[in-house]
């Protein structure tokens, strides 16, 4: 074990500079120029570094993140395992190496739709870096950003909120962190799943004013947290500020990276939510279909292009083109189910927005059957009260009035919130259909 320790230190000697580089712990610091050069850096690595096999490692993992930065998903997948299978031989499976390795793994499962996978291999890396402090003090924290993201989208976030607290209370204690803001945004996210709204929209104004404050600024950190302020400000239905901050992360992308790149087509794609919410629905439509257009280009991972088909599917809903909307989940289902079929999430919201397609398409016993797995699956793993299980059971609950399945009904009433009932009640018989919301 010491032996691998002092190997270790001799690693990280010969691979500082290659680190210092590329490795980034957010998803904003590189450029597609870049990611051309890890090509050239890993074929290097594998050739200079033949005898030193956690140096190898080291170069494999910081390749593999930036490639999950720019959702390379099956590139960055190969290199983490080859990481993994000589740090574990190596440095063992009780080192501060495997639990970096397993932060990138977390971030590869997180962005594919793995949530569940994120969760645990975050808890692993928690436990590792923790044990076996890494000589980045970085490494602990960015363990802990990704688990509080990851439970909060399991359906867990206030178990997550004490993780990326406690993250920052470390991080607060190293002058200009550039983890800091990430870390509010993970807490931003953490209260707005939790219902705090209010709580989560001013943690997401920490993280901008932070990055702001940075030795350094990168305006497109701040881009990411100014799209992920819009999301929220929009959940709220101030769509005039939600479009300002929307816009604003848009002009940010496009200065960085160029029309290109996973975020500007996710910018796009918001601008086109937005439009839709307002009415504006040929823009919406010329917004969402550019971000689609914009992702294919960059050969981005299947839950990246689902992510923006559902705001296609938004679109498509508001314009009463079901079965268009039909036919884009129908895609989505398939793609998902090939490429990342333990994402449930993503299945389930699926099932929703099928049921919501087919409803509109009158045909309502394949609309009940979509809605009410999604219902019980949201119910189960988020509980009655976070905002999609409300959200599946006002539209399933509007299905059984219109089919006058008063026992259904009744089933679903029974988690939403009696004010609420007898206005939805009123919509359904007036057969109204509304924005889909996720």
């Amino acid at each position: 074990r010491d032996r691998a320790r002092l190997e270790s230190e001799r690693s990280a000697t010969v691979v500082s500079f290659i680190e210092q580089m590329l490795a980034t712990p957010t998803q904003a610091a590189l450029s597609g120029a870049t990611v051309d050069l890890l090509d050239q850096s890993v074929a290097r690595a594998a050739a200079e570094l033949a005898d030193d096999p956690l140096a190898r490692a080291a170069v494999y993992r910081t390749a593999a993140n930036a490639y999950v930065v720019h959702y390379r998903v099956d590139r960055a997948r190969t290199l983490l395992d080859s990481a993994l299978l000589l740090d574990r031989t190596h440095a063992g499976p009780e080192s501060s190496e495997v639990g970096r390795d397993l932060t990138v793994a977390a971030r590869l499962a997180y962005i594919s739709g793995r949530y569940d996978s994120a969760v645990t291999y975050t808890r692993e890396a928690v436990r590792l870096l923790r044990s076996h402090p890494s000589q980045r003090p970085a490494d602990y924290s960015t363990a802990l950003l990704y688990l509080g993201f990851a439970l909060a989208y399991t359906g867990h976030p206030d178990e997550g909120k004490p993780f990326v607290e406690e993250a920052i209370a470390i991080e607060r204690r190293r002058p200009g962190s550039s983890l800091l803001p990430y870390l509010y945004v993970a807490l931003g996210d953490a209260e707005a799943f939790a219902g705090r709204l209010g709580d989560g929209v001013a943690a997401y104004r920490q993280a901008i004013a932070l990055f702001d404050s940075l030795p350094v600024p990168d305006p497109a950190e701040r881009g990411i947290a100014e799209l992920g302020l819009s999301r929220l400000i929009a959940v709220g239905a101030t769509l005039p500020e939600a479009g300002e901050h929307a816009r604003r992360a848009l002009q940010i992308f496009v200065k960085r990276w160029g029309e290109v790149h996973p975020y500007t087509a996710q910018a796009h794609a918001h601008v086109g939510r937005l439009a839709a919410l307002r009415g504006q629905h040929d823009s919406a439509l010329a917004s969402v279909e550019r971000a689609l257009g914009i992702l294919e280009a960059t050969g981005a991972a299947t839950i990246e292009r689902v992510g923006l088909e559902f705001d296609y599917a938004r679109v498509l809903f508001a314009l009463r083109r079901y079965r268009d909307m039909e036919a884009v989940m129908a895609r989505a289902r398939a793609a998902v189910l090939r490429d990342a079929p333990d994402s449930w999430f993503t299945l389930a919201a699926i099932d929703e927005y099928l049921g919501r397609a087919l409803a509109g398409q009158q045909r309502f016993p394949e609309a009940e059957a979509r809605l009410r797995v999604a219902f019980d699956q949201f119910r189960r793993q988020f509980g009655e009260a976070h905002l999609q299980t409300q959200s599946v059971g006002q539209a399933l609950f509007q299905l059984y009035v219109i089919l006058g399945d008063t026992p259904g009904a009744e089933s679903v009433a029974a988690v939403l919130p009696p004010d609420s009932v007898a206005v939805l009640r009123e919509r359904a018989r007036a057969g109204r259909r509304d924005l889909p919301r996720r």
